[in-house]
């Protein structure tokens, strides 16, 4: 229920036109990973935030305002679900939410 709230309303924040829906996933989706990416190469979920947000482009820097839900589901997920599918699962939610 939490994880499908979150992804709901991560995927409606800022956007503006169904056109643009499914870029604006999938750069979600990217972002999901770099958090997924951090906390595989053994980043504490305290640094995270800070690391994900330096490496954030300009198409993902509108999202850093939900970076801390997105690092708490991400650190909420057993270890071995971190695969590039968590990110792939997540923009494809987004995108049905849409």
């Amino acid at each position: 229920m939490q994880r499908t709230t979150l992804i709901t309303a991560i995927c409606l924040a800022g956007l503006a036109s169904p056109l643009w829906a499914q870029d604006d996933c999938q750069i979600q989706g990217d972002v999901v990973q770099l958090v997924v990416d951090n906390r595989l190469g053994g980043m504490d979920a305290t640094l995270v935030r800070d690391a994900t947000a330096q490496s954030l482009g300009a198409a993902q820097e509108k999202y850093i305002i939900v970076l801390p839900d997105i690092i708490a589901w991400v650190y909420s997920l057993p270890r071995e679900h971190l695969t590039e599918d968590v990110a792939k699962a997540y923009a494809a939610a987004c995108a049905a939410a849409q």
